[in-house]
């Protein structure tokens, strides 16, 4: 029974992490970019919907890391999803924060070119890391895939 319950902890969560993500991709950044008159204000509902996505990447790489430990999965499944809650931290606190500072001078009423051009590097860099957590969910999805095969199949030999 606990087992049960710890591995729709772990699909539900999973699930919900990657299917955010590539909603938040696929829909919401596209939409607003696309509907909304000026690429600021797209910035901004992006921005909102960004947020919570990044806080749920750092607590659902913690959840997932406490029930791979919980299911005694492999080393490389409790390191994973911790790596990929350090890397949402790191967007959030660090990249995201340091956006939201750069905003006005970089799109204010008076433009400045020193925080325009640090704006889009770390445009980039918050891009590159999204794709990445993306990517690393994606494998982590494989990955328990292929631990709960195994283990169904030790269950059947048994």
């Amino acid at each position: 029974m606990a087992e049960t319950i710890l591995r729709s902890v772990l699909w539900l969560t999973l699930g919900g992490w990657i299917g955010a993500s590539f909603y938040f991709t696929l829909v919401v950044a596209l939409a607003a970019f696309r509907i909304l008159p000026s690429h600021e204000m797209a910035g901004q509902v992006v921005g909102a919907v960004y947020t919570p996505l990044q806080l749920f990447g750092v607590g659902a790489g913690v959840v997932l890391a406490g029930v791979a430990l919980a299911l005694r999965r492999s080393r490389w499944l409790l390191i994973h999803p911790l790596v990929l809650s350090a890397l949402c931290f790191i967007s959030h606190f660090g990249i995201t924060a340091r956006l939201d500072e750069l905003r006005d001078g970089a799109f204010g009423s008076a433009p400045q070119a020193a925080a325009s051009a640090e704006f889009g590097q770390l445009h980039g860099a918050s891009m590159g890391i999204h794709s990445a957590v993306l990517l690393g969910a994606a494998w982590l999805l494989v990955l328990h895939v292929r631990a709960d095969l195994r283990a169904g199949e030790r269950r059947e030999i048994s």
